[in-house]
């Protein structure tokens, strides 16, 4: 799969929190291993290609933030807690106790189409005397309906209930009450000439009995059969020596146990054994060779399109191998969710209880309260034209445009600069430091140099104060000199004048950086490429890796090449001096480390919670008291793909 550059992943720091129970004696020796442990991975370069970090790699748009521990929480480290069940189709909110009865379905009239899942509507039949209506379900995209099973219903609303009571085909269902008592008098053996009647019905019954009939049956059976085995306290109720009893367990374990049988050899009152199940009535299903050979003969009739799909199958609660036998499917209920911390049970997000409303009560997502960062590619502008008489002889040919650079096959060993800008949605001016390994990781090291790692991004407050304090200054007189902040300026200046949010300003500022050189703008190392109110670009250098030659910190000593033979070896197929590229090896990912410090407001949680003790208070020129704000992490930027030299 083509995959789309630049991009970026976020690194959750719930991957490297590896943390073991103590285990006595040894907990003190495993606490020091494991604390030894740790400090070797925190001093060790985030490795994108390990297989590990596939599971801590994720989108910014797809995490979260806990205030409390001020980290990033992803859908491993989120706990998720259920609010409330639904239905999608008539938005009603159906209560907990239903859901556990019902299956996790809606009980209303709601259904979708066992064909293609659409939902099904409820539809009039037309008949000549409107006082004679029948309603069905039907389905507008594949034409389904229930009369393609024989089912009609007397009334549009309660169609479920409707629906338990009709078998496929219309014919009615017994319900439990008559199941249990046609039971009963088939046990006693009362028939009379009255019952002969029912008794032809109920053998019409048996010849098409489901899934429902037999479990009823076998409950019915180890019903009576713990009540005939369980010997009766005078309490009312039953004792401790019988099946259903809570001591059950603790006898059977006993009987595996060395110290059970020791315990004591004094007899105890034996328990009746029960009685294995007889006849159809009591839930024995046997093997039916004639029903066999009919479905055979059935699934040679209606040939391949008349049997049900497997994914149609599953959506049934009976066995239904003929498209006849589908049923129509109650609609599944859909859930609302809280996610909490795993640390620290802080809610992190929330939606509103209605179930109509999309909106949340509380969302923390990552994107309030971590820099995003873009790459593109620095194409450098032509040098400007220089002055040139009124009147020549030949027109002056124009500047060349400078090559635009393919992400999807960069140069190999050739130096490529990109524009690597962060945007600060903090309402807190921020200092960032970013670091990276000189060489990424892998077979094939790609050198990468940044320009300046550590410079401040502005505040995300208000364009129209921006706007304001541009136009007060031009008002003023003062325009900016030399020193002032522009393409090449430094990053570490500590009057940073304001930037050009307004259009007359920034142009003048680019025009100036342009007539400053000769030739094209140049990046240069320590000072950022450009800035604005709360984003901050810096110049990112890269030279990405020799295809045919692997980095000399990757190459596998002698032994180790003994020991694992074939092992970073070229494939046998392929041409000398052509290494065999595993799946995206020739992608260019960097890891970046990310520290951001600031200074917030201060909180009641900093001064009087539980956070109190690790808040570092301190006070600004202004004499406020600020909390000092620290966040790092890594980050993975995927450049492009890695092209062969020719």
């Amino acid at each position: 799969m083509a995959l789309s550059f630049p991009y970026l992943y976020i690194s959750c720091p719930c991957a490297s929190e590896t943390t073991l129970p103590p285990v006595w004696p040894y907990s003190n020796r495993l606490s020091r291993e494991n604390a030894e442990d740790d400090d070797e991975e925190d001093e060790k370069t985030f490795d994108p290609r390990n297989p590990r970090a596939n599971y801590s790699l994720y989108p910014l748009e797809h995490l979260l933030f806990c205030e409390d521990c001020r980290q990033i929480r992803c859908p491993r480290c989120a706990l998720e807690e259920v609010l409330c069940w639904y239905c999608p189709s008539c938005l009603f909110e159906s209560p907990s106790s239903a859901v556990k009865t019902e299956g996790n379905r809606c009980t209303r009239n709601c259904f979708q189409c066992p064909i293609c899942t659409s939902p099904l509507s409820v539809n009039a039949l037309e008949k000549p005397d409107p006082r004679d209506l029948s309603w069905i379900l039907s389905c507008p995209y594949c034409a389904w309906s229930s009369l393609d099973i024989g089912i009609r219903f007397d009334r549009p609303s309660a169609i479920a209930g409707q629906l338990l009571r009709m078998r496929n085909g219309g014919q009615p269902t017994l319900t439990r009450k008559e199941r249990d008592g046609e039971r009963d008098r088939r046990k006693r053996g009362d028939t009379n000439d009255a019952e002969e009647e029912d008794d032809h019905s109920w053998k019409q019954h048996k010849e098409i009995e489901d899934v429902d009939d037999h479990f009823s049956n076998i409950r019915a059976f180890y019903t009576d059969q713990l009540a005939e085995t369980s010997a009766s306290s005078p309490f009312g109720g039953n004792n401790e020596f019988g099946y259903g009893s809570p001591g059950a367990l603790s006898r059977i374990m006993g009987l595996y146990s060395r110290a059970g049988r020791l315990s004591s050899h004094r007899p105890k009152d034996k328990i009746r054994p029960m009685r294995e199940a007889f006849g159809e009535d009591e839930g024995v299903k046997l093997f039916d060779a004639k029903g066999e050979d009919e479905i055979i003969e059935r699934m040679k009739s209606v040939g391949w399109e008349g049997t049900a799909k497997l994914e149609q199958q599953s959506w049934q609660n009976r066995d239904a191998r003929f498209l006849s036998d589908l049923r129509p499917v109650p609609t599944l209920l859909r859930t609302k969710r809280a996610r909490r911390c795993r640390t620290c049970r802080h809610i992190l997000t929330k939606p509103e209880s209605k179930v109509a409303s999309t909106r949340y009560r509380i969302r923390l997502v990552a994107l309030n309260y971590v820099p995003t960062m873009t790459l593109k590619p620095l194409v450098p502008s032509p040098a400007p034209p220089s002055a040139a008489p009124a009147v020549t002889a030949a027109p002056t040919p124009l500047p060349p445009t400078a090559p635009s650079i393919n992400l999807q096959a960069l140069p190999s060993l050739i130096p490529t600069q990109f524009l690597l800008t962060l945007h600060n949605p903090l309402f807190d001016p921020v200092r960032v430091t970013l670091a990276t390994p000189a060489r990424t990781p892998g077979r094939f090291g790609s050198k990468v140099t940044i320009l300046c790692p550590q410079f401040d991004i502005g505040a995300n407050t208000d364009m129209w104060d921006e706007a304001l304090t541009d136009v007060a200054a031009g008002s003023s007189g003062s325009e900016p000199g030399p020193g002032a902040k522009s393409r090449g300026s430094a990053a570490g200046n500590q009057s940073q004048p304001t930037p050009g949010a307004a259009a007359a300003l920034d142009a003048a500022k680019r025009a100036r950086a342009a007539a400053d050189f000769d030739g094209p703008v140049q990046a240069e190392a320590g000072k950022i490429w450009d800035s604005g109110r709360n984003w901050t670009t810096i110049v990112l250098e890269v030279v990405p890796a020799n295809l045919d030659e692997e980095s000399p910190s990757s190459k596998p000593n002698k032994s180790a090449a003994t020991n694992n033979p074939g092992k970073h070896d070229s494939n046998p197929d392929e041409p000398p001096g052509e290494t065999g590229l595993e799946e995206d090896e020739d992608v260019l990912e960097i890891p970046v480390f990310v520290r951001i410090n600031y200074e917030a407001d201060i909180s009641s949680e900093d001064e009087d919670g539980p956070a109190a003790d690790d808040a570092v208070i301190v006070r600004n020129k202004r004499g406020e008291k600020k909390v000092k704000r620290e966040l790092a992490y890594w980050c993975v930027l995927g450049v492009g793909r890695i092209s062969k030299i020719a």
